[in-house]
Protein backbone atom coordinates (compact mmCIF):
# COMPACT_ATOMS: atom_id res chain seq x y z
CA UNK A 1 0.00 0.00 0.00
CA UNK A 2 1.13 3.67 -0.63
CA UNK A 3 1.03 6.71 1.27
CA UNK A 4 2.11 10.40 0.94
CA UNK A 5 3.18 12.48 3.65
CA UNK A 6 3.91 16.12 3.56
CA UNK A 7 6.83 17.56 5.23
CA UNK A 8 9.06 20.93 5.08
CA UNK A 9 12.81 20.80 4.85
CA UNK A 10 15.49 24.50 5.25
CA UNK A 11 17.14 25.57 2.54
CA UNK A 12 19.16 28.65 4.28
CA UNK A 13 16.58 30.89 5.46
CA UNK A 14 13.69 28.94 3.28
CA UNK A 15 11.53 26.01 3.67
CA UNK A 16 10.19 23.82 0.54
CA UNK A 17 7.69 20.69 1.16
CA UNK A 18 9.27 17.31 0.91
CA UNK A 19 6.87 14.52 -0.28
CA UNK A 20 7.34 11.64 2.39
CA UNK A 21 6.11 8.79 -0.41
CA UNK A 22 5.82 4.96 1.59
CA UNK A 23 5.10 1.86 -0.12
CA UNK A 24 4.85 -1.09 1.72
CA UNK A 25 4.89 -4.94 -0.42
CA UNK A 26 5.74 -8.21 0.33
CA UNK A 27 8.94 -9.56 0.44
CA UNK A 28 12.19 -10.70 2.53
CA UNK A 29 11.72 -7.47 5.10
CA UNK A 30 13.75 -4.17 4.09
CA UNK A 31 13.71 -0.72 5.01
CA UNK A 32 14.68 1.82 2.68
CA UNK A 33 15.30 5.33 2.26
CA UNK A 34 16.16 7.20 -0.84
CA UNK A 35 15.66 10.77 -1.99
CA UNK A 36 19.36 12.04 -1.07
CA UNK A 37 19.14 12.42 2.71
CA UNK A 38 22.10 13.05 5.14
CA UNK A 39 23.50 10.52 7.77
CA UNK A 40 20.78 11.71 10.30
CA UNK A 41 18.09 10.33 7.93
CA UNK A 42 19.48 7.40 7.15
CA UNK A 43 19.46 6.65 10.70
CA UNK A 44 16.26 7.75 11.69
CA UNK A 45 15.20 3.84 10.46
CA UNK A 46 16.28 3.04 13.81
CA UNK A 47 14.33 5.36 15.22
CA UNK A 48 11.20 5.15 13.89
CA UNK A 49 11.28 1.57 13.68
CA UNK A 50 11.83 1.38 17.49
CA UNK A 51 9.56 4.24 18.05
CA UNK A 52 6.34 2.41 16.65
CA UNK A 53 7.16 -0.57 18.62
CA UNK A 54 7.19 1.08 21.99
CA UNK A 55 4.56 2.98 20.94
CA UNK A 56 2.55 -0.85 20.43
CA UNK A 57 2.36 -0.95 17.04
CA UNK A 58 2.96 -3.48 14.45
CA UNK A 59 5.88 -2.73 12.40
CA UNK A 60 4.98 -4.08 8.77
CA UNK A 61 6.96 -7.31 7.89
CA UNK A 62 7.79 -6.53 3.77
CA UNK A 63 9.80 -4.48 1.89
CA UNK A 64 9.32 -0.84 2.97
CA UNK A 65 10.62 1.91 0.68
CA UNK A 66 10.56 5.55 1.71
CA UNK A 67 10.78 7.98 -1.22
CA UNK A 68 11.92 11.88 0.35
CA UNK A 69 10.98 13.85 -3.22
CA UNK A 70 11.77 15.68 -4.87
CA UNK A 71 15.20 13.44 -5.10
CA UNK A 72 17.39 16.28 -6.60
CA UNK A 73 17.59 18.31 -3.30
CA UNK A 74 19.41 17.22 -0.62
CA UNK A 75 17.68 16.73 2.76
CA UNK A 76 19.21 17.68 6.47
CA UNK A 77 18.21 16.90 9.50
CA UNK A 78 15.88 14.61 12.18
CA UNK A 79 12.46 16.46 11.25
CA UNK A 80 11.65 13.38 8.91
CA UNK A 81 10.94 11.39 11.45
CA UNK A 82 7.57 11.77 12.62
CA UNK A 83 6.51 12.12 9.04
CA UNK A 84 8.01 8.72 7.93
CA UNK A 85 6.44 7.25 11.20
CA UNK A 86 2.99 8.63 10.14
CA UNK A 87 3.59 7.43 6.08
CA UNK A 88 4.54 3.79 7.08
CA UNK A 89 1.46 3.95 9.77
CA UNK A 90 -0.56 4.92 6.98
CA UNK A 91 0.55 2.29 4.74
CA UNK A 92 -0.21 -0.46 7.36
CA UNK A 93 -3.92 1.05 8.08
CA UNK A 94 -3.43 1.98 11.21
CA UNK A 95 -3.70 5.26 10.55
CA UNK A 96 -7.21 6.52 8.30
CA UNK A 97 -6.83 10.31 7.94
CA UNK A 98 -8.95 11.61 5.17
CA UNK A 99 -7.71 14.80 4.96
CA UNK A 100 -3.76 13.56 5.03
CA UNK A 101 -3.28 15.47 1.94
CA UNK A 102 -3.98 18.96 3.80
CA UNK A 103 -1.49 18.01 6.67
CA UNK A 104 1.53 19.15 7.69
CA UNK A 105 3.63 16.45 9.69
CA UNK A 106 7.21 17.59 11.31
CA UNK A 107 8.73 16.09 14.04
CA UNK A 108 11.80 14.29 15.23
CA UNK A 109 11.11 10.63 17.37
CA UNK A 110 12.91 9.21 20.24
CA UNK A 111 13.22 5.71 20.67
CA UNK A 112 10.66 5.88 22.83
CA UNK A 113 8.06 7.33 20.68
CA UNK A 114 8.40 10.90 22.17
CA UNK A 115 8.08 13.79 19.79
CA UNK A 116 10.85 16.20 19.87
CA UNK A 117 11.30 19.69 18.66
CA UNK A 118 13.21 20.96 15.93
CA UNK A 119 14.43 24.19 14.70
CA UNK A 120 12.97 26.97 12.36
CA UNK A 121 9.08 25.92 12.81
CA UNK A 122 8.40 29.22 11.71
CA UNK A 123 9.36 29.25 8.61
CA UNK A 124 8.31 25.38 7.54
CA UNK A 125 4.73 26.97 8.72
CA UNK A 126 4.79 29.67 6.57
CA UNK A 127 5.73 27.79 3.70
CA UNK A 128 3.39 25.16 4.58
CA UNK A 129 0.67 27.47 4.44
CA UNK A 130 1.24 29.01 1.48
CA UNK A 131 1.31 25.63 0.14
CA UNK A 132 -2.18 24.85 0.63
CA UNK A 133 -1.71 23.16 3.96
CA UNK A 134 -4.89 23.41 6.46
CA UNK A 135 -3.57 21.07 9.45
CA UNK A 136 -0.22 20.88 10.95
CA UNK A 137 0.99 18.51 13.41
CA UNK A 138 4.27 19.73 15.31
CA UNK A 139 6.15 18.83 18.44
CA UNK A 140 4.56 20.11 21.89
CA UNK A 141 7.50 22.05 22.86
CA UNK A 142 7.38 23.90 19.32
CA UNK A 143 3.66 24.98 19.95
CA UNK A 144 4.68 28.62 21.24
CA UNK A 145 5.96 29.36 18.12
CA UNK A 146 4.10 26.78 15.61
CA UNK A 147 0.30 28.93 16.66
CA UNK A 148 1.95 32.07 15.45
CA UNK A 149 1.12 31.32 12.25
CA UNK A 150 -2.55 32.00 11.98
CA UNK A 151 -3.62 30.48 8.81
CA UNK A 152 -3.29 27.15 10.10
CA UNK A 153 -5.12 24.53 12.61
CA UNK A 154 -1.91 23.58 14.72
CA UNK A 155 -1.99 19.96 16.67
CA UNK A 156 0.81 20.01 19.72
CA UNK A 157 1.62 16.78 20.26
CA UNK A 158 3.70 14.94 22.98
CA UNK A 159 4.43 11.41 21.69
CA UNK A 160 3.10 8.76 18.81
CA UNK A 161 0.51 7.60 20.01
CA UNK A 162 -0.92 11.20 20.32
CA UNK A 163 -0.13 11.68 16.65
CA UNK A 164 -2.00 8.76 15.69
CA UNK A 165 -4.86 9.68 17.39
CA UNK A 166 -5.09 13.29 16.43
CA UNK A 167 -5.15 11.98 12.74
CA UNK A 168 -7.57 9.19 12.79
CA UNK A 169 -10.12 11.93 14.61
CA UNK A 170 -9.18 15.16 12.02
CA UNK A 171 -11.31 15.76 9.19
CA UNK A 172 -11.54 18.83 6.75
CA UNK A 173 -13.42 21.05 9.75
CA UNK A 174 -11.54 20.18 12.76
CA UNK A 175 -10.15 23.35 14.60
CA UNK A 176 -6.96 23.12 16.44
CA UNK A 177 -5.49 25.86 18.39
CA UNK A 178 -4.75 29.34 16.73
CA UNK A 179 -2.88 32.23 18.00
CA UNK A 180 -1.94 31.74 21.45
CA UNK A 181 -0.58 29.96 24.39
CA UNK A 182 -0.07 26.28 24.76
CA UNK A 183 -0.43 25.81 28.61
CA UNK A 184 1.91 23.50 30.60
CA UNK A 185 -0.94 20.75 30.89
CA UNK A 186 -1.71 21.04 27.49
CA UNK A 187 -4.96 23.27 27.66
CA UNK A 188 -4.99 26.59 25.21
CA UNK A 189 -5.09 29.73 26.87
CA UNK A 190 -6.66 32.60 24.18
CA UNK A 191 -5.76 35.67 26.47
CA UNK A 192 -2.05 35.24 25.65
CA UNK A 193 -0.76 36.46 22.07
CA UNK A 194 2.65 35.04 22.90
CA UNK A 195 3.49 38.38 21.75
CA UNK A 196 6.15 40.58 24.08
CA UNK A 197 5.99 44.40 23.34
CA UNK A 198 8.11 45.58 25.96
CA UNK A 199 11.86 46.91 25.41
CA UNK A 200 14.28 44.59 27.05
CA UNK A 201 15.00 45.18 30.32
CA UNK A 202 18.28 44.20 29.42
CA UNK A 203 19.26 47.14 26.90
CA UNK A 204 21.59 49.38 28.82
CA UNK A 205 20.18 53.39 29.06
CA UNK A 206 21.48 56.21 27.36
CA UNK A 207 21.40 58.10 30.24
CA UNK A 208 24.41 56.20 31.21
CA UNK A 209 26.17 58.16 29.02
CA UNK A 210 28.47 60.99 29.85
CA UNK A 211 29.24 63.80 27.94
CA UNK A 212 29.91 63.06 24.22
CA UNK A 213 26.61 65.12 23.01
CA UNK A 214 27.95 65.61 19.22
CA UNK A 215 28.37 61.01 19.45
CA UNK A 216 25.05 60.96 21.00
CA UNK A 217 23.20 63.31 18.60
CA UNK A 218 25.00 61.23 15.61
CA UNK A 219 23.17 58.08 17.10
CA UNK A 220 20.40 59.98 17.09
CA UNK A 221 20.44 60.53 13.28
CA UNK A 222 21.37 57.11 12.86
CA UNK A 223 18.65 55.55 14.32
CA UNK A 224 16.34 57.94 12.82
CA UNK A 225 17.51 57.48 8.94
CA UNK A 226 18.60 53.83 9.32
CA UNK A 227 22.25 55.34 8.50
CA UNK A 228 25.09 53.00 9.33
CA UNK A 229 27.76 54.30 12.06
CA UNK A 230 31.23 54.54 12.63
CA UNK A 231 32.79 56.14 16.44
CA UNK A 232 36.63 56.92 16.69
CA UNK A 233 38.29 57.82 19.58
CA UNK A 234 41.00 56.99 22.31
CA UNK A 235 40.38 54.41 24.70
CA UNK A 236 37.69 54.86 27.29
CA UNK A 237 35.74 57.53 25.40
CA UNK A 238 32.86 55.80 25.48
CA UNK A 239 32.74 54.35 21.67
CA UNK A 240 31.57 50.74 23.58
CA UNK A 241 29.18 52.10 25.55
CA UNK A 242 26.93 54.03 23.24
CA UNK A 243 27.45 51.21 21.04
CA UNK A 244 25.70 48.73 23.27
CA UNK A 245 23.11 51.16 24.11
CA UNK A 246 22.07 51.95 20.77
CA UNK A 247 19.55 49.03 20.33
CA UNK A 248 17.55 50.59 22.91
CA UNK A 249 16.21 54.11 21.33
CA UNK A 250 14.95 51.90 17.89
CA UNK A 251 11.42 51.18 17.67
CA UNK A 252 10.03 47.87 18.40
CA UNK A 253 9.80 45.85 15.29
CA UNK A 254 6.73 45.48 12.84
CA UNK A 255 4.71 42.72 12.48
CA UNK A 256 6.67 41.68 8.90
CA UNK A 257 9.84 42.65 10.58
CA UNK A 258 9.27 40.27 13.80
CA UNK A 259 8.11 37.24 11.86
CA UNK A 260 11.71 37.28 9.73
CA UNK A 261 13.66 37.82 12.69
CA UNK A 262 11.62 35.11 14.80
CA UNK A 263 12.38 32.85 11.72
CA UNK A 264 16.11 33.05 11.62
CA UNK A 265 16.57 32.95 15.60
CA UNK A 266 13.88 29.54 15.35
CA UNK A 267 16.66 28.67 12.60
CA UNK A 268 19.49 29.33 14.37
CA UNK A 269 17.93 27.60 17.80
CA UNK A 270 18.41 30.37 19.86
CA UNK A 271 14.41 31.41 20.01
CA UNK A 272 14.09 31.91 23.55
CA UNK A 273 11.23 29.31 24.69
CA UNK A 274 7.68 30.11 25.29
CA UNK A 275 8.39 34.04 24.14
CA UNK A 276 6.14 33.98 20.87
CA UNK A 277 7.27 36.54 17.98
CA UNK A 278 10.66 38.45 19.28
CA UNK A 279 9.71 42.47 18.91
CA UNK A 280 13.03 43.73 20.33
CA UNK A 281 15.46 44.64 17.67
CA UNK A 282 18.36 42.44 18.09
CA UNK A 283 21.70 43.79 19.16
CA UNK A 284 24.69 41.71 18.12
CA UNK A 285 28.24 42.44 19.28
CA UNK A 286 31.20 40.56 17.46
CA UNK A 287 34.43 41.36 18.80
CA UNK A 288 38.24 40.74 17.20
CA UNK A 289 38.07 36.92 18.39
CA UNK A 290 34.84 35.68 16.16
CA UNK A 291 35.92 33.38 12.97
CA UNK A 292 34.76 34.43 9.32
CA UNK A 293 32.10 31.52 9.62
CA UNK A 294 30.66 32.74 12.58
CA UNK A 295 30.07 36.17 10.74
CA UNK A 296 28.50 35.28 7.85
CA UNK A 297 27.35 32.06 8.24
CA UNK A 298 28.07 28.29 7.56
CA UNK A 299 28.42 24.54 8.52
CA UNK A 300 26.19 21.35 7.56
CA UNK A 301 23.19 22.52 7.61
CA UNK A 302 23.73 26.62 6.94
CA UNK A 303 23.33 28.19 10.16
CA UNK A 304 22.93 32.01 10.24
CA UNK A 305 26.17 33.88 11.48
CA UNK A 306 26.01 36.85 13.13
CA UNK A 307 25.00 39.28 10.19
CA UNK A 308 22.03 37.10 9.71
CA UNK A 309 21.34 37.21 13.89
CA UNK A 310 21.43 41.50 13.06
CA UNK A 311 18.75 41.19 10.69
CA UNK A 312 16.39 44.24 11.28
CA UNK A 313 18.45 45.43 14.13
CA UNK A 314 22.45 45.62 15.28
CA UNK A 315 25.76 44.90 14.49
CA UNK A 316 28.25 46.28 16.55
CA UNK A 317 31.80 45.84 15.89
CA UNK A 318 34.04 46.41 18.87
CA UNK A 319 37.78 47.41 18.33
CA UNK A 320 37.35 47.23 14.27
CA UNK A 321 41.08 48.30 13.89
CA UNK A 322 42.12 45.33 15.46
CA UNK A 323 40.72 43.00 12.71
CA UNK A 324 42.47 41.49 9.34
CA UNK A 325 41.35 43.80 6.61
CA UNK A 326 40.28 40.42 4.59
CA UNK A 327 37.86 40.04 7.74
CA UNK A 328 36.70 43.14 7.55
CA UNK A 329 35.93 43.01 3.76
CA UNK A 330 33.53 40.32 4.53
CA UNK A 331 31.04 43.06 5.29
CA UNK A 332 30.73 44.87 1.51
CA UNK A 333 28.07 42.82 0.27
CA UNK A 334 25.91 42.94 3.70
CA UNK A 335 26.30 46.49 3.88
CA UNK A 336 25.41 47.51 0.20
CA UNK A 337 22.67 45.14 -0.55
CA UNK A 338 21.49 44.23 2.84
CA UNK A 339 21.37 40.12 2.07
CA UNK A 340 24.42 37.80 1.46
CA UNK A 341 24.44 34.72 -1.24
CA UNK A 342 25.82 31.95 -0.36
CA UNK A 343 26.02 29.33 -2.81
CA UNK A 344 26.85 26.00 -1.32
CA UNK A 345 25.84 22.25 -2.61
CA UNK A 346 24.18 23.36 -6.06
CA UNK A 347 22.16 25.99 -4.35
CA UNK A 348 22.62 29.73 -4.09
CA UNK A 349 21.26 30.80 -0.53
CA UNK A 350 20.05 33.88 0.30
CA UNK A 351 20.97 35.32 3.92
CA UNK A 352 19.02 38.27 5.01
CA UNK A 353 21.51 41.44 6.28
CA UNK A 354 19.68 44.14 6.58
CA UNK A 355 20.55 45.60 10.00
CA UNK A 356 22.36 49.18 11.16
CA UNK A 357 26.14 48.77 11.30
CA UNK A 358 27.67 50.10 14.37
CA UNK A 359 31.44 50.46 14.50
CA UNK A 360 33.95 51.15 17.34
CA UNK A 361 37.66 51.92 16.78
CA UNK A 362 41.23 53.26 18.07
CA UNK A 363 42.39 55.68 15.50
CA UNK A 364 45.70 54.77 16.00
CA UNK A 365 48.04 52.22 18.30
CA UNK A 366 47.89 55.05 21.43
CA UNK A 367 44.40 56.19 20.82
CA UNK A 368 45.00 59.19 20.92
CA UNK A 369 44.82 60.71 17.15
CA UNK A 370 41.95 63.08 17.97
CA UNK A 371 43.45 64.31 21.42
CA UNK A 372 46.71 66.37 19.49
CA UNK A 373 49.29 63.81 21.76
CA UNK A 374 49.42 60.83 19.46
CA UNK A 375 53.06 59.46 19.91
CA UNK A 376 52.62 57.51 16.56
CA UNK A 377 54.85 57.60 13.85
CA UNK A 378 52.93 58.60 10.53
CA UNK A 379 53.27 54.37 9.15
CA UNK A 380 52.14 53.24 12.19
CA UNK A 381 49.04 55.69 12.08
CA UNK A 382 48.33 54.84 8.46
CA UNK A 383 48.92 51.44 9.16
CA UNK A 384 45.98 50.95 11.92
CA UNK A 385 43.81 53.29 9.79
CA UNK A 386 44.35 51.60 6.54
CA UNK A 387 42.88 48.17 8.17
CA UNK A 388 39.28 50.18 7.40
CA UNK A 389 39.42 50.42 3.71
CA UNK A 390 37.87 53.24 1.75
CA UNK A 391 35.55 51.09 0.24
CA UNK A 392 34.23 49.74 3.71
CA UNK A 393 34.45 53.68 4.67
CA UNK A 394 32.14 54.41 2.13
CA UNK A 395 29.31 52.00 3.26
CA UNK A 396 29.16 53.48 6.49
CA UNK A 397 27.37 56.70 6.47
CA UNK A 398 28.10 58.89 9.81
CA UNK A 399 31.71 58.98 10.97
CA UNK A 400 32.02 60.28 14.23
CA UNK A 401 35.71 61.33 16.25
CA UNK A 402 35.58 61.28 19.65
CA UNK A 403 37.58 62.99 22.48
CA UNK A 404 38.08 61.87 26.06
CA UNK A 405 35.77 63.18 28.12
CA UNK A 406 36.31 66.28 30.31
CA UNK A 407 36.93 65.90 34.14
CA UNK A 408 33.43 68.39 34.98
CA UNK A 409 31.52 65.93 32.46
CA UNK A 410 32.45 62.98 34.91
CA UNK A 411 31.57 64.70 37.59
CA UNK A 412 28.67 66.33 36.36
CA UNK A 413 25.12 64.86 38.70
CA UNK A 414 22.89 66.52 35.46
CA UNK A 415 20.57 63.87 34.23
CA UNK A 416 20.89 62.94 30.60
CA UNK A 417 18.26 62.06 28.39
CA UNK A 418 17.18 58.08 28.54
CA UNK A 419 17.34 55.96 25.76
CA UNK A 420 12.76 56.04 25.91
CA UNK A 421 12.71 59.44 25.38
CA UNK A 422 15.54 59.38 22.61
CA UNK A 423 12.97 56.22 21.01
CA UNK A 424 10.00 58.19 20.97
CA UNK A 425 11.07 60.76 18.89
CA UNK A 426 13.13 58.61 17.14
CA UNK A 427 10.05 56.62 16.36
CA UNK A 428 8.24 60.02 15.18
CA UNK A 429 11.03 60.87 12.66
CA UNK A 430 10.34 57.39 11.35
CA UNK A 431 6.82 57.84 11.19
CA UNK A 432 7.35 61.28 9.12
CA UNK A 433 9.52 59.18 6.66
CA UNK A 434 7.12 56.26 6.33
CA UNK A 435 4.27 58.81 5.12
CA UNK A 436 6.61 60.55 2.76
CA UNK A 437 7.30 56.93 0.91
CA UNK A 438 4.02 55.26 1.61
CA UNK A 439 3.31 53.06 -1.54
CA UNK A 440 7.08 53.44 -2.58
CA UNK A 441 8.78 50.00 -1.14
CA UNK A 442 10.83 52.45 0.62
CA UNK A 443 11.19 52.78 4.65
CA UNK A 444 13.94 54.64 5.04
CA UNK A 445 16.30 57.33 4.18
CA UNK A 446 19.34 54.99 4.41
CA UNK A 447 17.83 53.31 1.58
CA UNK A 448 17.21 55.36 -1.29
CA UNK A 449 18.96 54.89 -4.50
CA UNK A 450 19.96 57.43 -6.87
CA UNK A 451 17.22 58.15 -8.56
CA UNK A 452 14.97 57.97 -4.81
CA UNK A 453 17.48 61.04 -4.56
CA UNK A 454 16.68 63.13 -7.04
CA UNK A 455 13.20 62.53 -6.26
CA UNK A 456 13.25 62.97 -2.25
CA UNK A 457 16.16 65.63 -1.61
CA UNK A 458 16.27 68.42 -3.72
CA UNK A 459 18.78 71.04 -3.05
CA UNK A 460 19.01 74.32 -3.72
CA UNK A 461 21.63 76.50 -5.22
CA UNK A 462 23.37 77.52 -1.85
CA UNK A 463 23.42 73.49 -0.62
CA UNK A 464 25.09 72.22 -3.82
CA UNK A 465 27.62 75.43 -3.26
CA UNK A 466 28.46 73.50 -0.01
CA UNK A 467 28.63 70.26 -1.41
CA UNK A 468 31.00 71.14 -4.43
CA UNK A 469 33.37 72.65 -2.19
CA UNK A 470 33.43 70.26 0.74
CA UNK A 471 33.78 67.55 -2.29
CA UNK A 472 36.71 69.51 -4.03
CA UNK A 473 38.55 69.79 -0.34
CA UNK A 474 37.92 66.26 1.39
CA UNK A 475 37.65 64.28 -1.61
CA UNK A 476 34.14 62.24 -1.64
CA UNK A 477 33.50 59.83 -3.43
CA UNK A 478 30.13 59.22 -5.22
CA UNK A 479 29.12 57.18 -2.92
CA UNK A 480 30.16 59.19 0.02
CA UNK A 481 28.35 62.31 -1.92
CA UNK A 482 25.05 60.51 -1.58
CA UNK A 483 25.74 59.36 1.78
CA UNK A 484 25.68 62.79 2.77
CA UNK A 485 22.69 63.96 1.19
CA UNK A 486 20.45 60.95 2.44
CA UNK A 487 21.85 61.53 5.94
CA UNK A 488 21.16 65.86 5.20
CA UNK A 489 17.55 64.05 4.17
CA UNK A 490 17.34 62.74 8.19
CA UNK A 491 18.35 65.90 9.54
CA UNK A 492 15.74 67.89 7.72
CA UNK A 493 13.40 64.90 8.86
CA UNK A 494 14.31 65.06 12.38
CA UNK A 495 12.79 68.45 12.33
CA UNK A 496 9.98 67.77 10.25
CA UNK A 497 10.91 70.09 7.18
CA UNK A 498 10.16 69.17 3.68
CA UNK A 499 13.39 71.08 2.45
CA UNK A 500 16.78 70.64 3.28
CA UNK A 501 18.75 73.89 4.17
CA UNK A 502 22.37 74.65 4.08
CA UNK A 503 22.22 73.95 7.64
CA UNK A 504 21.29 70.78 7.55
CA UNK A 505 24.00 69.63 4.18
CA UNK A 506 26.65 70.91 6.67
CA UNK A 507 25.89 68.95 9.65
CA UNK A 508 26.10 66.12 7.35
CA UNK A 509 29.20 67.05 5.91
CA UNK A 510 30.67 67.21 9.34
CA UNK A 511 29.74 63.41 9.48
CA UNK A 512 32.06 62.57 6.44
CA UNK A 513 35.12 63.76 8.56
CA UNK A 514 37.03 59.87 7.98
CA UNK A 515 37.32 60.21 3.97
CA UNK A 516 40.47 62.11 4.19
CA UNK A 517 41.87 60.60 6.98
CA UNK A 518 41.42 56.90 6.27
CA UNK A 519 43.36 55.25 3.01
CA UNK A 520 42.56 52.36 0.95
CA UNK A 521 44.90 49.33 2.07
CA UNK A 522 47.87 48.79 -0.07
Amino acid sequence: MLSNIKTYGILGIKSFQIDVETNISRGIPEFDIVGQGDVSIKESRVRVRTAIINSDYKFPDGKIAVNLAPAALRKEGTFLDLPIAVGILCASGDIKCKCIDRCAIIGELSLSGEVRPVEGMLIRLSQAVLDGAMHAIVPYENADEAVLVKECNIYPVKDLTETVSVLNSLTLDSKGISMGRVCCDGSFDESSSGIDLNISDNIEDFSDVKGQYQARRAMEIAACGGHNILLAGAPGCGKTMLGRRFAGILPPLTDSEAYEVTGVYSLARLLPNNKGLMRIRPLRIISPGITKIALIGGGRPLMPGEISLAHNGVLFMDEMTEYESSFIQLLRQPLERRSLLVSRLGHAQCLPTDFIFVGAANPCKCGRYFEGECTCTPNQVRATLSRISKPILDRIDLHVPMKRISYDDIESQDSCECSSIIRQRVIQVRAYQLERYKGKGLTLNAHLTGADINTYCALDKECRKLLRKATDTMRFSARGYNKIIKIARTIADMEFSDSISVDHVAEAISYRAFDSLFTEEK
